[in-house]
């Protein structure tokens, strides 16, 4: 992230170099970061964006199944990980992780929702404070997961200039 970056060794020299090409050239920081962020990227999209929904194919050849809906776990919490779709996690892969480091059984997992920057995990209500302290460093794909539960949509402005979210009452 940016700001785990702006405490990253090297980053007073780049500082230097950025301010002498802002004093030399008479150009604003904001420009010269934005020109260093497009470079950066190499050509690879910058900002995640949710892909379109698969489009179902048509299978005439027998009936449309009606799904069952999911049993409701009343023994089970929605918790937020650090991980989703731009570190390109599975479902596989957080399962492991969890399971193997906090000593939790398959069984113990509900449902995962993959998001763009996290993923919604379905885990035991009172996860007891062992597999919390074993969980505290785990990583998927090199990112710490952050592990907390899960307080829903955060109420403020929405990053795409909308209107505010009402908080949850």
């Amino acid at each position: 992230s940016i700001t785990d970056a702006l405490n990253a060794p090297g980053f007073e020299m780049f500082r230097r170099l950025i301010e002498d090409y802002e004093r030399d050239n008479d150009v604003p920081m904001a420009d010269i970061a934005a020109a260093l962020a497009l470079q950066s990227r190499d050509g690879a999209e910058f900002l995640m964006t949710e892909p379109p929904p698969e489009k179902r194919r048509e299978r005439p050849d027998r009936p449309e199944r009606e799904r069952a809906p999911r049993k409701v776990r009343d023994d089970l919490a929605t918790y937020r990980i650090a991980v989703g779709k731009r570190q390109k996690v599975n479902p596989g892969a957080i399962v492991g992780a969890i399971a193997n480091e906090g000593g939790l059984h398959r069984s113990d997992f509900g449902h995962i929702t993959i998001k763009v920057d996290h993923s919604l995990v379905e885990l035991p209500a009172r996860l007891p404070k062992e597999a919390w302290k074993k969980l505290e460093n785990t990583r998927i794909q090199g990112v710490l997961i952050d592990l907390k539960p899960d307080r829903g949509r955060p109420s403020g402005p929405r990053a795409t200039g909308g209107k505010p979210r009402r908080p949850k009452q």
